[in-house]
């Protein structure tokens, strides 16, 4: 099950999906792949408590503030949970290249 909340954004409404385990994905609601890997029988229109936390890190990130610590349910190939994980090293105000990235990860090819 896929709990799914919504939280209007500076930068539009986004969707949050949770499931028992921690947050899951974060979507621009019509963004060209908007739910595009999702099983829509999977969504319920409740919160838990991971959607819940979702909000407040989105209200800390917009005002500057300090970013509390979520718990994620990565979902997804083993390259793509890789990734993720390697993204999550990323420092707040910081950023990496796609090559750098991948340099990383050990996949040039990608």
């Amino acid at each position: 099950m896929l709990y799914q909340e919504f939280y209007q954004s500076p930068l539009g409404e986004i969707r949050l999906l949770a499931d028992n385990l921690g947050l899951s994905g974060l979507y621009f609601v019509g963004q060209k792949y908007d739910m595009l890997a999702v099983n829509q029988e999977e969504i319920v229109n409740m919160s838990n408590s991971y959607t819940l936390l979702g909000k407040k890190w989105l209200d800390a990130y917009f005002s500057q503030q300090n970013l509390p610590s979520i718990p994620l349910s990565l979902r997804g190939t083993a390259f793509q949970t890789r990734v993720w994980q390697e993204l999550q090293k990323i420092p707040f105000g910081d950023t990496k290249t796609y090559g750098e990235l991948a340099k990383e990860l050990n996949c040039q090819s990608a």
